[in-house]
């Protein structure tokens, strides 16, 4: 089944229509046609079955592309379910097509051009050349190029390894992580502060979650709060008091079967994790597990999944940090991996999006599409 790209920018006259036809000739070069289809679309109506802005078309041809596809608009309510990756020029265009999406898995669709960049890294759109002159449609067609080529590499590379969070990703322990913290913070005879608020530091190292939910702490009132939870937590927990997530372990089993390395990577100590990844018959699937004592410097620092691409000498394009919270999603940017938010865990879709998520995904069971 052909893979189907949409290309889209505010009128369909000049940047999309560009970029249909240079990505429908890189195809061709690369003799991708069997798996690849190309389509371009507009934001708005007011250019709709007319031909590209002759100015397009000219420096176009210069460079050997046929830019004759005619304007559309863009139809959030057909276009989202046929095309599998929509390919916009800029800023505005992202939040406009984004804000029509009904789901995480359309929205997940979207992708600005200008991540794709290698040559012009530094460049974050391609501007809209309709009101400048000849340099500005040159300058539009060398910023396309360069998208369509780290498009093409992108989507020629598959995620070869998974590397994912533990609490609030897989194993839903909000309850007795949440539940053991306000106990802690009763026994030593401190203010509880809310539960959002203890909810907002799981996925730190424990006595940082601790230091994070009360600031006032001293390092060392930090350090006992960390001792009495560990000794309240293992009290308290019991086979079956943390559950897997809807479709978690058929989403492992069919990664696993599909030959993609599982890991986890969590600021959980390793002996607890591996208690859980046993109990939850986790181990037949995971292939490396690290927590927060098996690293120097936890997350949001990068090390966890610095350490993991180097045991199995994957590089970093090539794996997908998965996880529900903010450290997570910056833990993998800081290491150069393209990272996953799931929406159902502990951190809010605002949080996952502003730490720049590269997909969202509202079910496990969704990192099978992406």
């Amino acid at each position: 089944m052909k893979q189907k790209l949409l290309f889209i920018c505010l009128g369909n006259i000049c940047r999309s229509p560009g970029a249909h036809a240079v990505m429908q000739k890189m195809i061709e070069q690369h003799g991708l046609t069997d798996r690849f289809e190309v389509d371009s679309a507009g934001i708005g109506d007011w250019h709709v079955g007319q031909l590209p802005d002759k100015r397009m078309m000219k420096h176009g041809q210069k460079r050997g592309y046929d830019i004759s596809h005619r304007a559309r608009q863009f139809n959030p309510k057909t276009d989202f379910d046929r095309f599998d990756y929509i390919f916009v020029m800029d800023n505005d265009n992202y939040r406009t097509i984004t804000s029509t999406a009904r789901t995480a898995a359309q929205r997940n669709k979207v992708r600005k051009m200008a991540d794709y960049f290698a040559e012009h890294a530094d460049a974050s759109s391609v501007p809209d050349p309709y009101y400048g002159d000849g340099e500005a449609f040159e300058l539009a067609l060398d910023l396309i190029e360069d998208g369509c080529r780290g498009i093409l590499r992108s989507l020629n590379s598959r995620i070869k390894m998974v590397i994912l969070d533990f609490d609030g990703t897989l194993g839903d322990t909000n309850r007795i992580i949440v539940d053991t913290m306000m106990a802690t913070f009763d026994e030593i005879n401190l203010q509880r502060p809310t539960r959002d608020v203890c909810q907002s530091t799981i996925g730190l190292p424990l006595a940082r979650c601790f230091a994070v939910a009360m600031p006032s702490l001293t390092d060392s009132e930090a350090e006992r709060c960390e001792t009495t939870y560990r000794r309240i937590f293992s009290e308290n927990r019991k086979p079956g008091t943390v559950p897997l997530f809807p479709h978690v372990m058929e989403t492992l089993r069919q990664l696993h079967r599909h030959g993609t390395i599982i890991t986890i990577a969590s600021s959980r100590g390793h002996n607890t994790l591996m208690e859980f990844v046993r109990e939850l018959q986790l181990e037949p699937l995971v292939s490396l597990v690290l927590g927060v004592d098996d690293v120097v410097r936890p997350k949001p620092d990068a090390q966890p999944v610095q350490l993991t691409l180097q045991h199995f000498g994957v590089k970093p394009q090539d794996a997908l940090v998965v996880g529900d919270t903010e450290y997570d999603i910056l833990m993998g940017k800081n290491a150069g991996c393209r990272t996953c938010g799931v929406t159902y865990g502990n951190g809010s879709l605002q949080e996952l999006q502003q730490a720049g998520a590269t997909y969202l995904i509202d079910d496990f069971s969704e990192l099978l599409g992406l």
